[in-house]
């Protein structure tokens, strides 16, 4: 049931509008830091290979990605070795389909393990990563139909390895991101929780 597929760390997961998941990246026992991309169907309580592509960049190890409304799939970042970030940007349909390398002014340095989320249908938000070198406390927000990136706001600290998740409250009309845990630059483990407004 597609154990060899299945069984890595370090990648991307999400879902087709015909309930197929999708797979990209990470690290396998068998490939190694694998650059493909594999969609799953489920039969018979099981997994099945229905699609299987080579995604165009090596760095996609620890990279994120955020899925918009129409089941489009951006990804940023990722990394291949220690020495390899990236800050490549790419969209695609929800089986990698038609995929686009986006280029655009002001894009946020290389970086991995950071979190990208969709709080809209056009908007979407970094939050922090690390590479070899530096490690980020950054929010940005990137516009899908304008293609372009903002820096909107910094966290207290830098901050990777964390979780993220969308709170919108319609008493105040204003998109949120719930930001939980996650490793300092000092290799300190964080409890904290910060709830941020994103109105940019």
């Amino acid at each position: 049931c597609c154990s060899n597929i299945l069984a890595r760390w370090g990648h991307c997961l999400w879902h087709t509008p015909s309930g197929d998941i999708v797979i990209l990246g990470g690290y396998s026992p068998k490939t190694f830091r694998d650059s493909t991309l594999s969609a799953l169907s489920m039969a018979r309580d099981c997994f099945y290979l229905k699609l299987k592509n080579t995604f165009p960049l090596k760095e996609t190890l620890f990279s994120a990605v955020a899925q918009l409304t129409n089941f489009d799939v951006v990804v940023f970042g990722g990394r291949s070795s220690l020495d390899k970030a990236s800050n490549k940007l790419f969209v695609m349909n929800s089986y990698g389909e038609n995929l686009r390398e986006l280029q655009c002014n002001k894009i946020p340095e290389a970086r991995w393990k950071h979190t990208l989320n969709a709080i809209s249908e056009q908007r979407v938000v970094l939050i922090g990563g690390r590479n070899k070198e530096k490690y980020y406390s950054d929010v940005h927000v990137y516009n899908v139909k304008q293609n372009t990136w903002k820096l909107v706001k910094k966290l207290p600290y830098a901050l990777y390895s964390h979780s993220t998740c969308n709170w919108y409250n319609p008493k105040d009309n204003l998109d949120k991101m719930v930001v939980s845990g996650g490793i300092d630059a000092y290799g300190s483990i964080h409890q904290m929780v910060y709830v941020i407004g994103i109105n940019e």
